[in-house]
Parts: C-alpha cells; sequence; structure tokens
C-alpha cells in the first residue's frame, strides 16, 4: 500500500449568501477508487451551511485496521471510498 503525502489547502473565507447560509469552497479528499488502484486526490464540492450546521476542518485522518483491510481485499466496501473516518479537527465555522 503506497500513501502519499498532500499539502492541506486553506479555506478562504466564507461568501455570503443571506439568511444565515455561507458557502464554502471546494476541499481535496484522498479517495480510493477500488482494488487494484491508488488513491487519488479529489476535489469534493463546496458546501452550503444552513442553521445547525458545523463545519470541521480535518487535521489529521489516520488509517485503522478496517481501511487496511479493505485495501487489502480482506472486507467490502462500496467504491469509490475516502478512507480514514478516524478524525481529528477543528469547527472553522457554524451555520446561523
Amino acid at each position: 500500500m503506497t500513501i502519499k503525502a498532500v499539502t492541506p489547502r486553506v479555506v478562504a473565507p466564507p461568501a455570503s449568501l443571506g439568511m444565515g447560509v455561507s458557502v464554502y469552497p471546494s476541499a481535496t479528499a484522498m479517495v480510493w477508487p477500488g482494488e487494484g488502484h491508488r488513491h487519488e486526490a479529489v476535489a469534493v464540492p463546496g458546501v452550503r451551511l444552513a442553521p445547525g450546521d458545523v463545519l470541521v476542518e480535518v487535521e489529521l485522518a489516520t488509517v485503522c485496521g478496517s481501511d487496511v483491510h479493505t485495501v487489502l481485499g480482506h472486507r467490502s466496501a462500496p467504491t469509490p471510498l475516502v478512507l480514514g473516518h478516524e478524525q481529528v479537527g477543528r469547527v472553522v465555522a457554524l451555520g446561523r
């Protein structure tokens, strides 16, 4: 398995749409397309925060045993798939 470091992008300040909804630009996710393929950096569409939403900037995502078993073919999962469900991050915005 090959792991590649990717420099995180800085999220720009939100553009207000009025009525408490903010739009954030796209982000980058490491996606595993499936068996026999390498992880790919993929642009993920931006999000709109509505009241009650929380935007978390992920600072660290670990690869757990389940992720390793999936990539090695010992566990099935629908693909394409973003691995690394154990995350550490900080709240950068609240929907209002």
